[in-house]
């Protein structure tokens, strides 16, 4: 089995991780030193976000070379130092990788302004705004160019302009950067809105539609810049490149709108299974996360991505884009950890994003503190991600041991933020932590989980949540109880056919719970998996 196929990725914001020098910004160096905190998780690969060269209009999403570390991060030697690091300790390393567009000081943009330089296709130009696109970030999607005399297209911000991927030189100088760091041993990329990259050639104007939000972005059917069939055709050749390497993984970002296209995110790892092997599904980030929730989504899921199709799922539900998932649960923590069960026992791959092994919490800047440009484009609308980009909480000391200078961003001082550090969590075997490690452990010892998707017992009370998985008369179940009601439970009901079933882990070890006569009483807010 690829390593991919029942990984758990964990997600490091390098700006917030661990700064090593002093300079207030998380750093290389400081995630190479935090290496065996990772390792003790018992994840199986970190997720870097961008650390390239930039301009950082867009904290990294705007590369300006990617064949240089950015500076504030450190050099391709601490990089080269840190992908060593993890390999010895038996970790994989992912890269974010921003294919759609890159920065305006790219040397790429930069010739492209000039008609008769090679680069002059590169880029997505036009004499007049030919359609009604708009920009992500704001503004229409087309702007002015004196030097050039034409218009660009851009996706999110005039300073990040769209790559044109219909051009055959740009594809192979994209896909030259990609081979660049699978040549340094880097063992995947995240991609960044992969799904952007086919424009409609005749750029035709989007229709209208009532959006989530009345951000004019919003506000169309995204059917012309976003998952045309050129997409699908163009991601089909990058994993031509990917599958020259042994064991490389392609995971894509697909950007969605509404609340989830959860067969347009699965049409992107291929009729065949020949464009990307992993993609984020997205609906549980825009929808409440409740039982019913939870149960509709993972259902979808396995029935596009199972076992059967030889396809593989991907799970996540907090990353450096959305509020985290414990403050989307209203900052409670006996449901982030229901949340935790759920998100790594399943078959396929799951990504934890920093932090949410503690129960961080996401909170939001006032408008004058605000770092991120969607923020202060459209707050109060969307108040920006900065919330779920504060520093990594690791202990008692100054700004919570991320640094001994003054943060990019303050920390999160809650009233409790004392209880969210890794030294507070580290030795105590009831905290969040602590359960992160034993579900990662035991998803690992309980191959069934990985052989087979998951069958849900549909006839449990509102607010449960039951799903088994069994293989070879080995038999994995999961309880949840969303409700704010004890709940008696038959096994012969979630368990049917599984002999010899025990308790192998509760969301809190305090509580006292027990099988008697075939029965298991579930308290309000508790999680538990049985084993045989």
């Amino acid at each position: 089995m690829p390593w991919f196929e029942n990984a758990v990725i964990y997600q490091i914001y390098p700006r917030s991780f661990k700064d090593s020098n002093g300079d207030g910004i998380g750093d290389l160096n400081g995630i190479t030193e935090k290496l065996p905190y990772i390792k003790s998780l018992g994840v199986d690969a970190i997720w870097l976000s961008p650390i390239y060269k930039s301009p950082m209009k867009d904290f990294g999403y705007d590369v300006e070379d990617y064949r240089a570390i950015d500076p504030i991060f450190g050099t391709m030697e601490d990089f080269d130092t840190l992908v060593s690091s993890a390999h010895k300790l038996g970790l994989k390393v992912m890269m974010d990788m921003i294919l759609n567009h890159s920065s305006d000081k790219h040397k790429w943009f930069q010739q492209s302004r000039l008609r008769d330089s090679k680069y002059s296709n590169f880029y997505i130009w036009r004499d007049k705004v030919p359609n009604n696109w708009k920009a992500c970030f704001g503004g229409s999607a087309w702007t002015y160019d004196p030097e050039r005399g034409q218009y660009y297209l851009h996706s999110f911000l005039k300073e990040q302009p769209d790559l044109n991927w219909h051009d055959e030189q740009c594809r192979q100088a994209i896909f030259d950067e990609v081979r660049y760091y699978l040549d340094k041993g880097v063992d995947g990329f995240r991609l960044d809105v992969i799904n952007a990259v086919g424009k409609d050639p005749e750029l035709r104007s989007n229709p209208f539609m009532f959006g989530e939000t009345p951000r004019p972005y919003d506000m169309q059917n995204h059917i012309y810049d976003r998952n045309t069939e050129y997409t699908h055709e163009y991601i089909r050749q990058l994993r031509k490149v990917i599958d020259q390497y042994d064991d490389r993984a392609l995971l894509g970002e697909i950007m969605i709108q509404g609340k989830g296209q959860m067969e347009q995110s699965a049409s992107y790892t291929g009729e065949n299974n020949d464009e990307l092997q992993l993609c984020f599904e997205f609906s549980l980030v825009k929808q409440r996360l409740k039982a019913s929730n939870l149960r509709k989504v993972a259902g979808k899921w396995y029935e596009l991505c199972s076992l059967e199709k030889g396809k593989t799922p991907c799970w996540v539900l907090s990353n450096h884009d959305v509020p985290r998932a414990i403050s989307r649960a209203g900052g409670k923590e006996p449901i982030a950890r229901l949340l935790a069960v759920y998100l790594l026992i399943q078959r396929g791959c799951s990504v934890v994003y920093f932090g949410e092994e503690l129960g961080m919490l996401s909170k939001d800047f006032p408008r004058k503190e605000i770092h991120d440009p969607l923020g202060k484009r459209y707050w109060p609308i969307h108040k920006g991600r900065d919330a779920e980009r504060r520093p990594m909480q690791w202990d008692f000391s100054e700004n919570m041991g991320f640094s001994t200078a003054k943060p990019w961003l303050e920390p999160n001082y809650t009233k409790r933020w004392h209880l969210l550090t890794v030294e507070s969590q580290e030795t105590d075997r009831d905290t969040m932590l602590a359960l992160y490690r034993a579900l990662i452990k035991l998803r690992k010892e309980r191959k069934e989980i990985s052989r087979c998707d998951a069958v849900f017992c549909d006839s449990l009370p509102r607010g449960m949540l039951s799903y088994r998985f069994v293989k070879d008369g080995k038999c994995t179940v999961v309880v949840l109880n969303m409700s704010p009601r004890w709940h008696r439970i038959s096994l012969s009901e979630i368990a049917p056919g599984c002999d010899g079933m025990e308790i192998a882990l509760k969301t809190y070890n305090k509580v006292n719970l027990s099988i008697e006569n075939g029965e298991i009483l579930v308290p309000p807010t508790l999680g538990v998996v049985l084993t045989n």
